[in-house]
């Protein structure tokens, strides 16, 4: 509006009425830059595309004429795609092409690519300060109020430092992309400014720090908060007992504290990056991010994306060993449930459980298990629980390991024992229903004498 004002104050009085009446003739380096930016922004696909390439250029749908330029490019959430290379070229080979748009809102799209400083008016070169030969002149610093509206795209990379040019900038929305590495100084731009959304990019505090104090004073203008999350979400897997490090890169800046979290607790005495992990061992599995607070930027968290930590279990040989011959041993390929043996992270076998690098349990019930148990399988010293009840094992039981809490194999044909009585630590035994005799007992009578928990009765018939 000023700068129709200002037009209308320099044209002579007796043309106004033509002026206003007179049917806009676009310029052809304007016309040309808009077929360049139709045909690199995938201009077919567009949600909208009335009129383009077709009708005069005041009836393109989004453009707004003002006597023979552009005065306005409004494609906000209209399905552009790619980049804005073709613009900017066009602009360098006709240099008085969108001279005087006053406001360009590509917003909500999905533009790619960097941000060509072409694109910001009045800036390719200073021979545009005299304005398009043989067109109504406005001075390089016109009364427009320019607004540049890029936010919800794509774009990467630097933003141009040339805004600092445009003097009567109100609007620079460049919120919700992929730019980074702040370069234009706040403190040169317009007096005109009434929002600055640099919010929702990648940031750093490292962008922020030279200005610091004015980022703070004008908080209502410069919006800076949230930026995206620092690094993209990953799984980082390390060996128990290992020592690894958790983060993303380094997050710049000189005044920049750091908070990490586990599953969503911060934990203490965390401020570094990367976090340092030794002797990982399984409780160190979870969800770690990190958030970094700067003491010269006010109202400003950057919080990382999440790290998923876990441990991997490498199984101590012996008892590798011992499980597998158990497996031959036991009739494995017949068991009724063997997900995972033999093929998998010992782990993951299907009945057994692990701590740390150690096998400490096998749930085998009803299993089909026929055979024995292997010698090998008193290396498993780590074991504390068995339950191999229900199924057909007829030897092999003198070589639990004498280690455990918790035996249970009733319901088999087991015709030999250990002797219990270097069971020290046993809390359940269930050796019911099993082809034992007195002769089997009789090594551990002695112990039996006064344990409620043990249960030895009934058996079958006596083996022969």
């Amino acid at each position: 509006m000023f700068k129709r004002i200002l037009l209308y104050a320099l044209a002579p009085f007796w043309l106004i009425p033509q002026f206003l009446k007179a049917q806009p003739t676009v310029s052809e380096a304007d016309s040309l830059a808009l077929v360049a930016l139709y045909n690199s922004t995938g201009g077919a696909n567009w949600t909208n595309k009335t009129g383009w390439l077709k009708d005069p250029v005041s009836q393109w749908y989004g453009i707004t004429i003002y006597y023979n330029w552009v005065d306005e490019i409004n494609l906000s959430n209209n399905n552009l795609t790619g980049d804005l290379s073709g613009l900017a070229n066009a602009i360098i080979t006709h240099p008085y092409a969108l001279y005087y748009v006053s406001v360009m809102n590509l917003s909500n799209n999905n533009l790619t690519g960097t941000v060509p400083k072409e694109i910001i008016r009045n800036t390719l070169n200073e021979s545009r300060a005299s304005g398009p030969p043989n067109k109504v002149s406005l001075n390089k610093k016109s009364a427009g109020f320019y607004q540049l509206r890029l936010n919800n795209n794509n774009f990467t990379g630097l933003f141009p430092a040339e805004v600092h040019n445009v003097y009567d900038m109100s609007v620079l929305d460049i919120s919700n992309n992929n730019l980074s590495g702040f370069l234009f100084n706040p403190q040169q731009m317009s007096m005109y400014i009434e929002t600055v959304n640099l919010s929702n990019n990648h940031f750093d505090f490292a962008d922020f720090e030279p200005n610091a104090g004015f980022f703070n004073q004008n908080a209502a203008k410069y919006i800076i908060s949230p930026q995206k999350a620092i690094g993209s979400g990953k799984t980082q897997v390390v060996n128990y007992g290992d020592n690894t490090t958790l983060g993303f890169g380094t997050v710049n800046g000189q005044y920049n504290a750091f908070t990490w979290y586990k599953n969503n607790l911060a934990l203490p005495n965390s401020n570094q990056n990367p976090l340092a992990l030794n002797g990982v061992t399984e409780s160190a599995a979870g969800s770690y991010k990190f958030a970094v607070t700067n003491s010269q930027i006010q109202g400003l968290t950057l919080n990382s994306a999440t790290i998923s930590l876990l441990v991997r279990t490498l199984i101590n040989q012996a008892d590798s060993l011992a499980l597998v011959n158990l497996y031959n041993n036991a009739g494995g390929t017949s068991w009724l449930r063997k997900a995972n043996w033999l093929i998998g992270r010992v782990a993951d076998w299907e009945g057994v459980t692990v701590s740390g690098d150690r096998v400490t349990g096998l749930a085998l019930a009803n299993n089909n298990l026929s055979g024995s148990i292997p010698p090998s399988f008193v290396n498993l010293n780590a074991l504390q629980f068995i339950n191999f009840a229900g199924n057909n094992l007829s030897t092999g039981a003198a070589n639990l390991p004498t280690n455990m809490l918790s035996i249970q194999i009733q319901n088999n044909q087991f015709s030999d024992l250990p002797n219990f009585t270097n069971f020290r630590s046993l809390q359940t035994l269930n050796i019911s229903n099993n082809n034992l005799t007195f002769e089997d007992f009789e090594p551990f009578a002695t112990w039996l004498v006064g344990k409620s928990f043990p249960i030895i009765s009934p058996q079958k018939i006596g083996r022969a």
